[in-house]
């Protein structure tokens, strides 16, 4: 059987493409900071003011539920000087 570079770069690039489509169709949405402090209640249990200050001292303005999640978390257990 011949080898044709074509075929196989062809071949690598429907693999890339198929592999970035799961990423996207499997990754969580990416929301704005106004958006998740607009559902800091229902969403962290905490105050938007909160949401806000976590977001912002992380210096996050997009990002995705559950990293901000952790965010918000990590905020709520800092040390205040």
């Amino acid at each position: 059987m011949e080898f044709n570079k074509n075929d196989s770069n062809d071949l690598l690039t429907l693999e890339k493409a198929t592999e970035n489509k799961r990423k996207v169709t499997k990754g969580e949405s990416i929301y704005t900071a106004e958006e998740l402090a607009n559902h800091a209640n229902v969403l962290f249990h905490v105050s938007s003011d909160c949401v806000i200050a976590a977001l912002k001292s992380a210096q996050i303005k997009k990002c995705t539920i559950s990293k901000a999640k952790k965010i918000v978390k990590a905020f709520q257990k800092k040390e205040i000087k």
